[in-house]
């Protein structure tokens, strides 16, 4: 489903479906299901892709060392980060023209990391210009598409829990930046959960719903009710897309945890890595040694 975002966010009043105690019983299947010798595991949606991918993906990820983001990466977290700094801002003290926020906020060093300050300050004075227009428009977007998005009776910043440990098992809800809507408990059944959207810098793609999955799993244990949409929305194009979450996807959501947990436990307990070439082997540290790395035939 695509469209606007004011649009994607109305929830659907059906029931959902879940029993009582679903929520419950789900955590127990996946603290039943982490290995006694797993020790301490944190687990997002990128860890759980690339255990499940391919074994040395993430041995190597995790051995290797992080590098500095790429200015792509800078721009566009920033697009980001300013978008969510005007809404928290606009929530508590009124909306502000989104030119004269984004100005404020670009001469204020604080606001930004050592890499991204120098990013900056080595911009000329048509570079800095384009910028704070790119980063108006977006937040002009934004509001267009969903005028009540500053109303803080009706939103909610962030995820419900940013993090859930279960069974040891720390699970983190990443690509949620907006909570809308409230979970209801009807006599045998759940009602409606809420919407979970997130705000992308870019043109959003199905693929950025599927890394909200973990995400969309915290919040149906935290809550004890699972969200009923999630809807990502591209801040760069003014449209979102949308879908609704059906229980089989999120049960998919809940195998994956229980398979990456077991993944895991099986390389750090040398009871053998699953390796698999393919399209990811362009980003592993470890495609110019492996046998099965497929990085040559994917050159870009």
């Amino acid at each position: 489903m695509t469209g606007k975002l004011e649009g994607l966010v109305i929830p659907v009043m059906e029931p959902l479906g879940y029993p009582h105690g679903w929520a419950g019983e789900a955590a127990k299947r996946i603290q039943d299901a982490v290995p006694a010798d797993c020790g301490q595991l944190v687990l997002n949606s990128t860890v759980i892709t690339d255990v499940l991918t391919c074994g040395g993906l993430w041995q190597g990820k995790e051995a290797a060392t992080e590098m500095p983001d790429h200015v792509f990466w800078l721009r566009r977290k920033l697009v980001h980060n300013i978008t969510m700094e005007y809404l928290e801002h606009a929530m508590v003290w009124g909306p502000q023209k989104p030119i004269e926020f984004v100005h404020e906020y670009l001469t204020t060093e604080v606001n930004f990391d050592p890499l991204t300050a120098t990013w900056l300050f080595l911009q000329n004075e048509f570079e800095r210009t384009e910028l704070a227009n790119e980063l108006a428009m977006a937040i002009a977007y934004l509001l267009e598409a969903w005028p009540q998005i500053t109303d803080a009776s009706q939103v909610t910043f962030g995820p419900v829990l940013h993090s859930l440990s279960v069974g040891g098992v720390l699970l983190e809800a990443k690509h949620i930046d907006v909570t809308f809507g409230d979970h209801r408990l009807g006599v045998e059944v759940m009602w409606p959960g809420a919407v979970l959207v997130r705000l992308v810098s870019g043109t959003p793609s199905p693929q950025e719903l599927e890394e909200m999955q973990l995400g969309a799993v915290v919040h149906a244990l935290a809550t004890g009710c699972p969200p009923q949409r999630l809807v990502v929305f591209g801040l760069g194009s003014g449209r979102g897309i949308g879908m609704d979450v059906e229980r089989e996807w999120l049960e998919m959501g809940i195998g994956g945890v229980m398979a990456a947990v077991e993944s895991i436990a099986d390389i750090r307990n040398d009871r053998g890595v699953v390796v698999a070439g393919g399209e990811h082997c362009v980003q592993c540290p470890f495609n110019d040694s492996c046998d099965s790395s497929e990085a040559d035939e994917y050159p870009f």
